[in-house]
């Protein structure tokens, strides 16, 4: 694999000399060797003091992916070694279905690999670790051995990558869809049209969090999806669960997730936030709300805008709490970052005329690991909430 030197502008601000792994294209004084396609690339300051070796992407604003502060050559055995090392953790052990390998937060920018039974999906990201893929299928089928080996890079990233998507069988036969176990439910997941690669597996342990406190409960959960807290809080012995989802096909594949865990959920197809006023208008009433919706923004400039959102179904959300009642909300948008939200917390409860108790802080599933030097890793936030 050929190389580059790439050399940072003198002065400005430099997260990756705190430890962030990515290096934007602004930051950047010049490169020495092609920079015209992937390849490795050897950081130095503007001194030319080593910073580490990355990955390089010549359509990518975030131009340079670390993979480390030490090594300045990416190699086989390395890919080998990071791999294992992350299937390992004890965070991952006894997981049926769980993430195997989370990008920069295992030292392997651009990749996921994520274990459902004995099917193996990788989503490759970046254009970097895109010149590594026929290395990577061949290290997952020695690594973790499974009969199924899927391929879903075919997340929208890839586009400003310069990259084509796509979606492949690499190695047996897989027939969709299937019957998988995430968190303490039974979930039919199709893994080749499913969102993510296939399931939202960064929610399995907010799903046992949250249905622990569900027991005789009324609960509501909306943006529903295919049922992840619904299903839960039911198994866990709610008094009823209503789950509102506007898509007809999730809808329709809830359904059947709650028929595979033998319990009751009354489905709602419609938007949430008109089901939310028509709910506060007929004075319903729950004992838990869970609110999971989609992110608001993926962008800076429309973060106004999404805390708007945010705090229009929140305040809808308390007002369908009874007094002891416990809101469970989750924001997955990165660039409203906790103070944001919680601000938002205050203003809504302000405006519903409600108290609110912190009771817990939540976060995507332990085997999503956090790299603390850089906060975009850690980009699902929860708050379980009491209304005293």
């Amino acid at each position: 694999m050929s190389g580059a030197v790439v050399n940072l502008i003198k002065g400005g601000t430099h997260r990756c000399l705190e430890g962030h792994p990515w290096i934007y294209a602004s930051e950047i004084a010049g490169v020495e060797g092609d920079p015209s396609k992937p390849c490795g690339a050897e950081v130095r300051d503007a001194a030319g003091r080593l910073i580490g070796g990355g990955l390089w992407s010549a359509e990518s604003q975030i131009r340079v992916r670390l993979f480390s502060l030490r090594e300045t050559v990416f190699t086989k055995d390395l890919l080998r070694e990071r791999m294992s090392r992350a299937g390992a953790a004890p965070s991952r052990a006894g997981r049926a279905c769980g993430r195997l390998v989370w990008s920069e937060a295992d030292g392997l920018p651009g990749l996921v690999v994520d274990r459902y039974d004995d099917t193996i999906v990788v989503q490759i990201l970046h254009a970097g670790m895109e010149m590594w893929r026929g290395e990577i299928l061949a290290a997952v089928r020695d690594i973790f051995s499974p009969a199924v080996l899927l391929d879903r890079s075919n997340a929208p990233v890839r586009l400003a990558e310069g990259l084509p998507l796509r979606v492949s069988v690499e190695a047996g036969a897989y027939a969709s869809p299937r019957v998988h176990k995430v968190g303490n439910a039974l979930f039919e997941i199709n893994l080749l049209t499913g969102h993510k690669t296939g399931a939202y597996l960064d929610q399995a342990d907010n799903y046992a969090l949250v249905s622990a406190h569900a027991s005789g409960r009324k609960v509501l959960d909306c943006f529903s999806n295919t049922g992840g807290f619904a299903v839960h809080c039911a198994i866990a012995g709610a008094a009823s669960v209503d789950a509102v989802e506007s898509s007809s096909a999730a809808v329709s594949e809830g359904k059947k997730n709650a028929a595979l865990n033998q319990v009751g959920v009354v489905w709602h197809e419609a938007n949430a936030f008109d089901w939310l006023r028509q709910a506060h208008t007929q004075k319903r009433r729950y004992d838990l709300v869970v609110l999971d919706p989609p992110s608001f923004t993926k962008t800076r400039d429309r973060v106004r805008e999404a805390v708007r959102g945010y705090r229009e179904i929140h305040v809808r959300a308390l007002h369908l709490l009874k007094p002891g009642g416990l809101l469970a909300t989750y924001c997955c948008s990165h660039h409203v970052t906790p103070p944001i939200f919680e601000e938002m917390l205050r203003e809504s409860a302000g405006d519903a005329h409600k108290q609110l108790r912190l009771v817990a802080r939540h976060s995507q599933s332990i085997d999503h690991p956090v790299l603390i030097n850089m906060p975009e890793s850690e980009y699902l936030k929860g708050w379980l909430l009491e209304v005293v």
